[in-house]
This record gives structure tokens, C-alpha cells and sequence, in this order.
């Protein structure tokens, strides 16, 4: 029996290794490409085996020139990193180092670690215009931090509120920024006095006048100054122009909307000119938009002005002079002399010499034997004060002699002030006494026995008397002398 020969299909060796080949690409190539960009880009070494990967950062530079000390800010997804266990939850694990892919560089972790927007500032020593490219390496589960430590806070103007994740700096109210080497030390004041202005005055002419007892003007020119010329001056005011700015602060260097900065350069893209601050410097408060301050400044003197001493000093005594009666001269004196009542006025106060007469006693009318009249009473006083102004004066006027066999009459009291005079007595009639007064009056004769008395003197000398046992009874009484009593 011829049996039916089966065909039986098979793979050549030389297939089956081209197929073999073919798979372990298609597996490996994947793993080879992401090796490879991990760890081979166009660095020239690699910074430490320590880590499993890194990154190309490329900086840019359009500066035109060679930037020093360059801080540049790096954002990164580190959540992602971290989801898959190539970086620590922490970041402590992060290194950046030059274009050499060797010298390690500065950095500053600000905020934001395990987040997909991590904020790091790295210091590029030399970045060339046109830039260049650095290193970021991670994946290392056994390193320390070696993130730049900063414990202090940015503080920032605003135009409103603080914004979230900024404070108030309260204690910036009413103050003004000022630069120092170290933070916090406050001083200054709103306002300031100026010490009293003091000086000595220039030359001031004056004129020494002299006055003669007859009133002419004599003048002769003069110069003096004063010293210690004195004004008080007031305090003032001196704020300057300001517009007063919310001071905000915060640990982090993300500026927010409505925060103002300060720029070396014109106004920078995404930013607007804060032109309230136009020619004003910023004044911390509690809120925005109030202004004041001045540039410049005055100050006001008070009305009293003191003033020292004069360099030199001139007594000018006024001449002492008055009116009134008839006035003469004689010898230096000015004599007033009053025959009626009137007034005697001084300019001011004085001395004088005074003369007080009385007025004499009128003699008895009849025959011989009637008795004379009395003298008035007389008071001279050198030096009697006198007082500024009016100073009455008295006349006293003679007694009126007698008519037909009456006494006469006493005379009239002269006055000037505080001095007075009696008039003189008047003569008596026959077999009277005479009149009493400031001298005595006569008495009368013919008197056949007995006498009678002379007036009686209250300032100077009594009347004559009658005896009528004389050999002439017929004669009669003088009056009393006219002397009188010096002051």
C-alpha cells in the first residue's frame, strides 16, 4: 500500500532571529530614549552618580551684556516628581549646577515644594548675553537640603488691601522708608522749632536833647546799639510732599496684583507706572490715597520780641517850669508873682520857694485917737513840693478901714496848698481892744483911766495897747508889726 505523504509547514532559523531582534527593539528603544534624556543631554559629565536624574534648563539673556551674580527663577512641577518617587517630598534632594554640569550654583527653594509650580531662585554667576543652559538634578532619597536659608520678609507698597498671604506692616504707619544697613530703627518727627533768633542790632543814631530854663532846644547826634535781640520763633510742620500707601510684607517673593516695586529701569512689561507717587514719597497707613506735606517750610515769630540793653544810655531830665501871676526873672529864679487869686501850674513835680502874705487890718475911722490896723500874717518856705498840674492860690485882700468911729476890718487869709496866712487885725475904737489877727491890731486912746490891750497876733506880733495913766492919754494903739515867721 502506497501510502499518502502529509506536508508539514516550519519557520527557517535566519526568520525567526530577524523576528527575536525586531521585538527587543520595539521593547528596549522606549527605555533607551528616556534613559537617554535623563541622562544624556549636552552635558559633558555627569554631577554625581548619587542621582538618578536631570534636566536641562535653558536661561535666557537679552540684556546685551554679560549679567554677574544673575538670580533666576526657576518654576517646576515637583508633584509629579514626587508622585513618582523621583524626588523627595521635601525637595531636599534638588541640586543645580552650571553649563559645566559640575560647579554646583546657589539656590533658594521660595515656596511651593510637592506643587506643580515650585518657585527656586538660582544664582548664575556669569550669564552671557544670548543666555545659556544649566542643570537640575534629582533622585537622590539619602540627601540633605542645601536650599539658601531666609528668615526675613519683602515688604511691598499697595494701592488697596494687602494681598492673600501678605500682612499689614502696622508699625510703618506715619513713616516714612528710610535706607540703613540693618532693619528697625525708627526716629524723626513730624515737625521742628528752631531755637530763638538773637542777635545785636546795628548802629541806631539818636539825639541828646537838652532843655534851658527859658525853653530853647540844643541837640547833639549820638550812636548805640543793642544786644541780645530776641524773637521766638515757632515750630512748623516739615513733611515732606507724601502720599500715604498701605505697607504690606510677606516670606516670599511672589509679588501680587496691586503691590508696587521699584524699578532701576523704565516701566517694565506687565507693570504700571504708579504715577500717585509722581514727585511725593510713600508714606505708610493704615489706608490708601491720602496726601499732604509740603516742600518747603516756614516759620512765624511771636509778637513779643525781647530786646537787651542799650551799648549806651542818656538821662534827659526835663527843666521844671509852670505858669501863672506875673512872671519875672531875676538872678536865675522865675518869680510868679500873684496880687489876685488865680492858679499856679506845674509840667511836674518840683520844688519851689514859696512867699505867703496875708492881707493888713483896716485902721479904726474918727478922730487921732483911734487905733492902727494889724499887719497880715507872712510865711516864706525854700523848697516846698509841689505836685504836676493845678495848685490854687489865694489873695488875701487889706482890711477895710473904719468911717465914722468903727473898727476897721481884719484883712483876708492868703493860701497857696497846704500854707496859710490870717489877715491882720483891724484898729479898735476908743476904750476897745484892738482886733485879733495874723499881727494884732492897734487899740483906740483916750481912755482917762485903766488901758486897753493891742489885738492879739496868731502868726506875728500883737496890736499896740492904751494905758490911760500916760501923760498923753490921748494917743492910741499901733498895729501889730508887719514881720512875720520864716518856714
Amino acid at each position: 500500500m502506497v501510502g499518502k505523504k502529509s506536508k508539514v509547514k516550519h519557520i527557517s532559523t535566519r526568520k525567526l532571529l530577524v523576528l527575536i531582534s525586531l521585538l527587543i527593539i520595539i521593547i528596549l528603544f522606549p527605555i533607551a530614549l528616556y534613559l537617554y534624556m535623563s541622562r544624556s543631554t549636552t552635558g559633558v559629565a555627569w554631577y554625581s552618580n548619587d542621582w538618578g536624574f536631570r534636566r536641562r534648563i535653558d536661561v535666557s539673556n537679552s540684556s546685551g551684556g554679560t549679567l554677574t551674580n544673575e538670580d533666576v527663577l526657576v518654576e517646576m512641577d515637583t508633584s509629579s516628581l514626587v508622585a513618582g518617587s523621583k524626588l523627595q517630598s521635601d525637595c531636599d534632594d534638588l541640586r543645580f549646577v552650571d553649563s559645566d554640569d559640575n560647579s554646583p550654583l546657589s539656590y533658594w527653594i521660595e515656596g511651593g515644594c510637592n506643587t506643580a509650580s515650585t518657585k527656586v531662585w538660582v544664582r548664575v554667576p556669569s550669564l552671557p548675553n544670548g543666555g545659556k543652559e544649566i542643570f537640575v538634578y534629582y533622585g537622590n532619597p539619602s540627601a540633605s537640603g542645601e536650599s539658601q536659608a531666609w528668615g526675613g520678609n519683602v515688604i511691598m507698597f499697595a494701592q488697596a488691601a494687602c494681598p492673600t498671604g501678605w500682612t499689614r506692616a502696622s508699625d510703618l504707619d506715619s513713616r516714612f522708608l528710610y535706607g540703613s544697613a540693618t532693619y528697625g530703627t525708627t526716629g524723626g518727627a513730624s515737625s521742628h522749632a528752631h531755637d530763638n533768633a538773637s542777635c545785636t542790632s546795628s548802629s541806631i543814631s539818636t539825639t541828646d536833647i537838652g532843655v534851658t530854663t527859658s525853653g530853647t532846644l540844643s541837640g547833639t547826634s549820638t550812636t548805640h546799639t543793642h544786644t541780645g535781640l530776641q524773637a521766638t520763633v515757632a515750630s512748623n510742620s516739615v513733611l515732606p510732599p507724601y502720599a500715604d500707601m498701605v505697607m504690606c510684607y510677606s516670606n516670599q517673593f511672589l509679588l501680587k496684583a496691586d503691590l508696587i516695586s521699584m524699578f532701576d529701569v523704565s516701566t517694565p512689561s506687565g507693570w504700571t507706572r504708579a504715577t500717585a507717587l509722581d514727585a511725593k514719597f510713600p508714606r505708610g497707613y493704615a489706608s490708601y490715597g491720602s496726601t499732604g506735606g509740603v516742600a518747603t517750610h516756614l516759620h512765624t515769630t511771636a509778637e513779643n520780641i525781647v530786646t537787651g540793653g542799650p551799648s549806651a544810655s542818656l538821662t534827659s531830665v526835663q527843666p521844671f517850669s509852670a505858669t501863672g501871676g506875673t512872671v519875672t526873672t531875676s538872678g536865675g529864679y522865675t518869680i510868679h508873682t500873684f496880687t489876685s487869686s488865680g492858679t499856679f501850674t506845674a509840667n511836674q513835680a518840683g520844688n519851689v520857694d514859696v512867699l505867703v502874705v496875708a492881707g493888713g487890718g483896716g485902721g479904726a475911722g474918727g478922730a487921732l485917737v483911734h487905733g492902727g490896723g494889724g499887719g497880715g500874717g507872712m510865711l516864706y518856705t525854700a523848697s516846698f513840693a509841689v505836685s504836676s498840674g493845678n495848685t490854687s492860690v489865694t489873695v488875701g485882700g487889706g482890711g477895710a478901714g473904719g468911717t465914722g468911729g468903727t473898727a476897721g476890718v481884719n484883712g483876708g487869709n492868703s493860701i497857696f496848698s497846704t500854707i496859710t496866712r490870717n489877715g491882720g487885725g483891724g484898729g479898735a475904737i476908743p476904750s476897745n481892744n484892738g482886733l485879733a489877727g495874723g499881727n494884732g491890731g492897734g487899740a483906740a486912746g483916750w481912755v482917762l483911766s485903766g488901758s486897753r490891750s493891742g489885738g492879739i497876733a496868731s502868726q506875728g506880733y500883737n496890736g499896740g495897747y492904751v494905758n490911760g495913766s500916760d501923760p498923753e492919754p490921748g494917743s492910741a494903739g499901733g498895729g501889730g508889726g508887719g514881720a512875720g515867721q520864716a518856714g
